[in-house]
């Protein structure tokens, strides 16, 4: 949610509706940060809620999430002056290197990875592309 209200905030603020501080915007994603996976640069969602599809997949909400925040982190990079650089890194590099999504997976991994323009978004559109072929 906070990776959301960033990623909002941040449109607010360059659309000019609103004054918005950067630090505002840096406060929202400091907080995501603070919560970022040192060892492989994911993000955990905290869900008090344990249902079994939870609990028994932990990446069905931990790359979804890390996609979330690395889309935040992109869109509001020029306003916070480009600090994130190392954090947008292992996400990014955390996200390329998983596999076997869902659909919806796929698509916010591929988004994230071409906000990135990481070169491996092409290969999650095209996995996407045949999944949808295939249904």
């Amino acid at each position: 949610m906070t990776a959301y209200t960033a990623r909002m905030t941040g449109q607010v603020m360059q659309s000019n509706i609103q004054p918005i501080g950067k630090e505002v915007i840096k406060g929202y994603l400091d907080y995501c940060i603070s919560n970022q996976n040192k060892s492989d640069g994911s993000f955990n969602e905290f869900d008090r809620r344990q249902t079994s599809e939870s609990s028994s997949d932990p990446l069905l909400k931990k790359t979804p999430l890390t996609c979330f925040v690395l889309i935040a982190m992109l869109k509001n990079e020029p306003l916070v002056d480009n600090i994130y650089a190392k954090e947008i890194t292992v996400a990014t590099n955390y996200v390329n290197s998983q596999s076997s999504f869902n659909n919806y997976d796929l698509a916010v991994c591929a988004y994230a990875l071409t906000l990135a323009k990481h070169n491996a978004s092409e290969k999650f559109l095209n996995t996407l592309s045949e999944e949808g072929e295939s249904d």
